[in-house]
C-alpha cells in the first residue's frame, strides 16, 4: 500500500510541474509578462521569486501528502474494515492510485489558488482570478 502512496505522490509532483506555467497565468492574466519591458505591472511571483517558489514547493508538497496519505478506502483491508468502524470496500490498486493523484492535484491546485490570493493582495498585484 505504501507503494500507491509513493506513485501517487510522485504523479501529483509531476503534474504539478506540468500545470505550475500554465496556473500561474490563469491565477495573475500575466502572460510571462516579466519578459515585457512595456508591462505596467509584472507577475507577483516572478517579482518575488522566493515567495512564489515557497508558494508552488508548499503547494505542490501539500498534494503529494493528500497523495500519499490516501482517504479510508486507500487503507482499507481486503477483509473490509476501514478506519473507525466504518467498512468499506477497497479500491483496485490501479483505481487507487489515480484517484490519490487526482486528489493530490486538486489539494495542490487549491493550496496554489491559496498562496496566490495572499501574494496578490500583500503585494497589491491588480490582477487575480477573482479581480
Amino acid at each position: 500500500m505504501k507503494a500507491r502512496g509513493v506513485a501517487a505522490a510522485s504523479a501529483t509532483l509531476a503534474v504539478a510541474a506540468v500545470l505550475v506555467l500554465p496556473y500561474c497565468n490563469v491565477l495573475f492574466d500575466c502572460g510571462c509578462n516579466i519578459h515585457s519591458q512595456r508591462s505596467a505591472v509584472h507577475c507577483p511571483w516572478c517579482q518575488h521569486p522566493l515567495a512564489g517558489t515557497a508558494s508552488i514547493l508548499l503547494a505542490a508538497l501539500f498534494g503529494a501528502v493528500v497523495a500519499f496519505r490516501g482517504d479510508a478506502r486507500s487503507r482499507a483491508e481486503a477483509g473490509g474494515k476501514a478506519g473507525k468502524g466504518g467498512t468499506s470496500r477497497p479500491r483496485s490498486p490501479r483505481v487507487d492510485v489515480v484517484v490519490r493523484t487526482l486528489a493530490g492535484v486538486g489539494a495542490f491546485l487549491l493550496a496554489a489558488l491559496a498562496a496566490g490570493w495572499l501574494t496578490a493582495l500583500l503585494t497589491g498585484y491588480p490582477k487575480f482570478v477573482f479581480r
